[in-house]
């Protein structure tokens, strides 16, 4: 049975449960069970962060939720753990949402709402298809609170394991899918994946649905509130963690290694700059791509994973070191530009002014990326001409005589343009 249809008999049920027990209770009482639904939902948002916590510190077999879940991780992604807690902690934090709705609910009907309704009357007879409305609108707000959640959690994890099985043929990120990242020669990797593959098809049917994009277009934003938590970072900074900022890192992540092979493409060799500036621009295009997509918890979070899975996700021996790049400050569509105007630069034929020096020194002195990304594996040679190197190295004294840049920043870009004393 499709997604969908689950997801629509749960609505359905649901309001038909609230609208018969609204009939039977009268006006009065269906009104205050609709109030306690509404306490519930609250008191379930309000502990979910409670929950949430003393089940990720909960010791079972002397170990925490945690460790038993980086202790899961395949061999290549150890290294990952706490980059991913974030993500793990998150969807803990909406099933104790739903963990608590649902005990809440159980608590008010067994418990207070039979002590409460011995002070209120039922009400009349003539009463009782008022007291069915009301029980209507209650089963829609449990239906609403139960399938924005699933709904929200069907959507998130479908579009990463779309994104898997996308980038899965020709990049390491197979890791994720199959057991065969752990040696598994049996069929039973196959399996996995074949299952996995069924799902993904089965969720992304259901996200085109009628009832998805009902449940979509009025509940994102309540769904944005339950399925997010804060937490301690790094810096001992209380930060908000969102599933979908997760959620989108880890897309971009699997976006990087599928086209991690346009980093192998750029080779100075004996045309320099000009020779793989198109390259270059190749590889700023696509993380620009990635980086569009993301808001700042996501390139964060992306920067954090990718310097935890970069030896296990991406190819050996890349020319570059893809950890000192910094989605969250970076505009590579700029960046592509500078490399762009530093290959007109360099293949230049008439005379070259200082101004053109000046525009090009002065943008890659500011760059945020281009020296420390090309520079990150050892030493490049652009292939600079003579009068190209001498007008740099003019404007580079400049600088250097008015303190613009700090003697790091001038140290580095020398040695980029081919102007250190190596040499």
């Amino acid at each position: 049975m499709k997604l969908d249809i689950y997801i629509l008999i749960v609505t359905i049920t649901t309001v038909a449960v609230g609208l018969l027990l609204g009939l039977l209770r009268g006006s009065r009482r269906a009104v205050l069970r609709l109030l306690l639904v509404l306490l519930c939902v609250v008191g379930a948002y309000f502990l979910k962060d409670v929950v949430t916590g003393l089940l990720m510190k909960t010791d079972i077999q002397g170990q925490t939720v945690e460790q038993m879940i980086i202790g899961m991780l395949p061999a290549q992604m150890q290294g990952m753990g706490d980059a991913i807690m974030p993500l793990v902690t998150v969807i803990i934090s909406v099933v104790s949402f739903l963990l608590c709705f649902g005990l809440l609910l159980f608590v008010t009907w067994a418990i207070l709402f039979p002590i409460l309704k011995i002070f209120v009357k039922k009400g009349k007879k003539k009463h009782a298809l008022v007291g069915g409305i009301v029980g209507a609108v209650q089963g829609v707000a449990v239906a609403f609170v139960m399938c924005v959640i699933l709904n929200g959690l069907f959507v998130n994890v479908g579009n990463v394991m779309a994104a898997m099985e996308q980038e899965q043929p020709e990049t390491n990120a197979s890791i994720f899918l199959t057991a065969e990242a752990d040696g598994n020669a049996s069929g039973d990797g196959q399996q996995s994946a074949a299952d996995i593959s069924q799902l993904i098809t089965s969720i992304n049917e259901y996200k085109q649905s009628g009832i998805s994009k009902m449940y979509s277009k009025f509940g994102d934003k309540a769904f944005d509130l339950v399925a997010s938590v804060k937490m301690t970072n790094e810096d001992g900074e209380t930060e908000k963690i969102t599933l979908k900022g997760q959620m989108d890192a880890v897309s971009g992540l699997l976006k990087l290694a599928k086209n991690a092979e346009k980093f192998s493409n750029i080779n100075f060799g004996t045309n320099g700059i000009v020779g793989c500036a198109d390259d270059i621009k190749e590889v700023f295009d696509m993380l620009d791509d990635i980086n569009k997509n993301l808001n700042d918890e996501s390139r964060k979070t992306l920067n954090r994973v990718v310097e935890s899975v970069a030896e296990s996700m991406l190819p050996p021996d890349l020319p570059i070191d893809v950890t000192v790049i910094d989605f969250t400050t970076v505009d590579f569509a700029v960046e592509g530009q500078i490399i762009t105007d530093l290959s007109v630069y360099a293949s230049k034929t008439d005379t070259i002014t200082e101004q053109d020096a000046e525009n090009i020194v002065k943008k890659v002195t500011e760059s945020n990326l281009i020296i420390p990304l090309l520079t990150s594996t050892g030493e490049i040679d652009l292939k600079l001409g003579d009068e190209q190197k001498a007008k740099a190295s003019e404007i580079i004294a400049k600088y250097e005589t008015d303190n613009t840049y700090d003697a790091s920043k001038i140290a580095q870009v020398k040695e980029f343009f081919g102007l250190s004393s190596a040499n």
